[in-house]
């Protein structure tokens, strides 16, 4: 924890932290800057700038298919497709490692009606599996507030497993490294 302090962001922290045993990293966004997290196997959800579908086949490819191909991406719209088995393997995998998890860390994410795909993940694991998530909330005013509204997305029925904590611009949490909050809301 003490070395997070030096570090530009979330990515270096977990890449430097002794603390965390990653058993899933997954992340909505296209870009690979998560991989800074030195974490080699990370499932982008929503598809990622490397990936290429190919409408004939229905599958996912890389660049060097000959094929028609199109980029993948899930943009902000309602439902998501899961357009093929390697993009549905990529939820599936999600889950069954976060069901190994003592707990679900969650940065960034917003819990948006567009988001059904993952929000239901979440439900999933917090109903069915009895996990918790600790949502690391950017300059959160009103903790219990933004609860309910997560509540009101995710529609989960375990109410405690869910816990909302604020981290400022220094990812501090009530003056504490965010990542000592987080192993503090494990243990409640």
């Amino acid at each position: 924890v003490e070395q997070c302090s030096n570090n530009q962001g979330y990515y270096e922290d977990v890449k430097d932290s002794s603390e965390l045993d990653i058993k899933a990293m997954a992340t909505s966004n296209y870009t690979d800057f998560i991989s800074r997290t030195g974490c080699s196997d990370i499932l982008h959800l929503n598809g990622k700038l490397s990936d290429w579908y190919d409408p004939y086949k229905n599958e996912i490819t890389d660049e060097s298919n000959n094929v028609f191909k199109v980029p993948l991406l899930f943009t902000q719209s309602g439902t998501k497709p899961l357009t093929s088995i390697s993009m549905s393997r990529r939820y599936i995998d999600y889950y069954d490692a976060s069901k190994k998890s003592d707990v679900i860390i969650v940065i960034g994410y917003g819990f948006n009606a567009d988001d059904g795909h993952i929000n239901t993940l979440l439900r999933s694991l917090i109903d069915d599996e009895d996990k918790k998530i600790v949502v690391l909330d950017y300059n959160c005013n009103d903790v219990g507030q933004r609860k309910k509204e997560i509540l009101r997305s995710l529609r989960c029925d375990k109410k405690s497993n869910i816990h909302v904590v604020s981290v400022d611009a220094e990812r501090l949490v009530d003056g504490k490294n965010w990542l000592g909050a987080v192993v503090e809301k494990m243990h409640e």
